[in-house]
């Protein structure tokens, strides 16, 4: 497991319409309590608390997994649009409560393709920032 693994998972949240959670995702890593933006962003504190621990496990390092997603899920929510809602799949019109293991395992090609695309994102905003020292 490392980065792909983790960036997959935020990606495949965004996928699925679940940017509130992303935010309160981001919100959280950055000092706030897991209630309080759990309520600000209408999801609940263990949805917030779960996602972090998934991203420190796939990781190995609760700073990394912090540093991954100050950086990343701005990108994510920028470039990721959701392809599901209300438990539909919108490519292909599929319901069910599991979208996400649905579209990584149905739709994989899209989910590479973002993966690509935010990780050319975070390569153009290292080197930036390299250049920049």
């Amino acid at each position: 497991m490392g980065i792909n693994d983790a960036l997959t998972l935020l990606i495949l949240r965004q996928l699925v319409g679940e940017s509130n959670v992303l935010q309160a995702l981001l919100e959280h890593v950055s000092g706030e309590g897991s209630s309080d933006v759990a309520n600000r962003h209408g999801t609940t504190k263990y949805i917030v608390r779960s996602l972090r621990t998934r991203l420190y496990e796939r990781l190995g390092s609760p700073s990394l997994a912090e540093e991954l997603v100050i950086y990343s899920v701005p990108i994510i929510l920028k470039v990721v649009e959701p392809v599901a809602s209300k438990n539909v799949c919108k490519l292909c019109g599929r319901t069910g409560l599991y979208l996400e293991s649905h579209i990584l395992n149905s739709h994989r090609d899209l989910v590479n393709h973002y993966l690509s695309i935010v990780k050319s994102e975070l390569k153009k905003m290292i080197e930036a920032r390299a250049v920049n020292r």
